[in-house]
């Protein structure tokens, strides 16, 4: 019977997994065997749910797509509509990421009908962050404003952090360096609080980007650094990689700059990450320009401007556009430039 998580080996891997997602995904494979053998669908659909998402916070996203969609293949057959639907949530959080934001959405609407209360609000957060991804961005902010507001009357810190992560790096990226502090910062509370090390990281690494944001160099590279104490022992995504990378452009640092984006994208190659693979090369195609080779620089910008396109990403593409038009002649018409 479908009923509420419990505190079951699958479940307990489930709510390890940005604690600890090695010692999730090894909880995790002992729940799926045990489950197989008692028959039991419910926990065998929340172990490779687990095991999806510990494969994404390393940094694997073909690994977690296997056992996402396998998730939700074996609640959809044993009739688990409530597991069926939470399944294709977190199947539509790693397809946003290998840069499928389209069919990311057509899983939440998919999942949609099936919750209602506390998870339905789950599902609005995670399809702010795919609108987010699509730079829908007004909707995106509503949506975690909302999501937020459901997690704590409901007392559900761990989302409650999450959503507040989420709206801290949008308020980031639209310049409301204040509000985007107040909300990591809060969220950080929160990690620690649950011990949750792997979100604490990333939340202190977004606390750089903040500070990257406003100027402050030095500030930027020591939240950095504290972050990559944890990320140097367990893998460093492509989106610390490229953060870190951003900075050192801007510094024209360039040869640094250059290696730590080459990084960032055989790290998103690597976890198979089309999301990332694609800004990693617009960042490339940055650093080429400040060093004068303009035929890396076009090359970079062209195949980004082809994955954003894919992507459903307008925004990006025509920020790769831009990049691509700069590269191609320093002299080029001011009117294509404008458009772009």
């Amino acid at each position: 019977m479908e009923g509420a998580l419990g505190d079951g080996p699958a479940q307990r891997a489930l709510r390890l997994v940005t604690a600890d997602p090695r010692q999730a995904g090894r909880l995790a494979v002992e729940a799926r065997r045990e489950a197989r053998r008692a028959g039991d669908r419910d926990a065998e659909s929340t172990a490779e749910r687990a095991l999806g998402l510990a494969a994404r916070e390393l940094n694997d996203s073909g690994t977690a797509l296997r056992h996402l969609r396998r998730a939700v293949r074996v609640a959809r057959v044993a009739g688990l509509a409530q597991r069926t639907a939470e399944a294709r949530m977190s199947l539509a959080l790693v397809l946003a990421e290998v840069g499928r934001p389209g069919q990311a959405l057509r899983e939440l609407d998919e999942a949609a009908p099936a919750l209602d209360g506390l998870p339905a609000a789950r599902l609005g957060m995670q399809r702010a962050l795919t609108l987010d991804r699509l730079s829908r961005f007004a909707e995106a902010m509503d949506g975690y404003t909302g999501a937020i507001a459901a997690f704590r009357r409901a007392g559900d810190q761990l989302w409650q952090a999450r959503a507040l992560t989420n709206r801290g790096v949008l308020h980031a990226y639209r310049g409301s360096l204040r509000q985007a502090e107040a909300d990591l910062f809060a969220a950080e509370r929160l990690y620690d609080v649950l011990g949750q090390h792997l979100a604490v990281a990333q939340v202190r690494h977004n606390l750089g980007f903040v500070a990257a944001q406003a100027g402050d160099v030095p500030g930027a590279l020591r939240w950095y650094d504290v972050a990559d104490e944890y990320f140097a022992r367990n893998g460093r995504p492509a989106i610390a990689l490229m953060d870190r990378g951003e900075l050192l452009l801007r510094a024209r640092l360039l040869p640094e700059a250059r290696d730590v984006a080459q990084a960032a994208l055989e790290a998103a190659r690597a976890g198979r990450t089309r999301l990332y693979e694609a800004q990693a090369r617009l960042m490339l195609a940055e650093v080429a320009i400040g060093g004068g080779d303009r035929r890396t620089a076009r090359r970079h910008a062209s195949a980004a401007y082809r994955a954003f396109v894919r992507q459903g990403r307008p925004a990006w593409a025509a920020l790769a556009r831009y990049t691509a038009l700069r590269a191609a002649d320093e002299t080029a018409p001011a009117r294509r430039l404008r458009r772009a």
